[in-house]
């Protein structure tokens, strides 16, 4: 079994999440900008950061496919 790592360097859960959010921040990756329609029917623009989970989300998929 791989232990999961980031640049060669072993990792636990939270460590990879931080250095993953450290280096897509400083690549501008993982910033979501949407408009959501509300309940009461009005409109609501939100902007959201997740380089980690973003990063994540990518890997899985490539190593999935």
């Amino acid at each position: 079994m791989c232990r999961p790592a980031v640049n060669g360097k072993p990792l636990g859960a939270f460590a990879i999440v931080r250095e993953l959010n450290a280096i897509g921040g400083r690549n501008a990756i993982g910033r979501i900008d949407m408009v959501e329609n509300r309940f009461v029917g009005m409109k609501s623009r939100g902007v959201y950061e997740a380089p980690g989970m973003t990063i994540l989300y990518a890997a899985h998929r490539l190593s999935s496919s």
